[in-house]
């Protein structure tokens, strides 16, 4: 999970660590909070059949993304204020963060994940979580270095783009 991490302090050193680190720990704070969603949507996508769920829970996975795009302008908007206020030294990971915030738009397709977990789909789970480790790994090995804290923000996200058609796949399949 820390490998972006180590890479980049390998790469690039301490202050580019620290820059980056700041830039995406606001996300992950915000990711954890609404990893709530799942929490609760878990037994009761326990509790549905699969033809249920394949039905009615793409339209609604659409709603949570569309409503996520006003807190995510929100932050983008207010990242400068508040990184003013709160990290006037690491003014240079505003703009990190407010790439990386487009992540929290991606979130509501975890709830796919979900799903696959609640009707024990193992090896769609291994899968997914294999395929996602390897593409961010490959991309942080290749973006990094050319790219430096950039780099590392693409490959954060592109393995979540990226692996959105098989998580959809997946979950049609089960």
């Amino acid at each position: 999970t820390n490998i972006d991490k180590i890479l980049l302090w390998h790469f690039l050193g301490a202050i580019p660590l620290a820059i980056y680190s700041f830039a995406i720990t606001p996300i992950q704070h915000i990711q954890k909070a609404l990893k709530i969603s799942e929490t609760l949507a878990f037994p009761k996508f326990a509790d549905q059949k699969k033809e249920t769920l394949k039905k009615n829970l793409l339209p609604k996975i659409f709603k949570f993304s569309i409503v996520l795009i006003v807190p995510v302008v929100i932050y983008i908007l207010l990242a400068p204020l508040v990184y003013k206020l709160v990290f006037p030294q690491y003014l240079e990971s505003i703009k990190y963060t407010q790439y990386y915030a487009l992540v929290l738009l991606l979130f509501p397709k975890r709830l796919l994940g979900q799903v696959l977990i609640a009707h024990t789909k193992t090896k769609s789970i291994y899968i997914l979580t294999t395929t996602n480790i390897i593409l961010k790994i490959l991309l942080l090995f290749t973006l990094l270095p050319l790219y430096g804290i950039w780099g590392a923000i693409v490959a954060l996200i592109l393995p979540q783009v990226f692996t959105i058609p098989l998580e959809f796949y997946l979950f049609k399949k089960m």
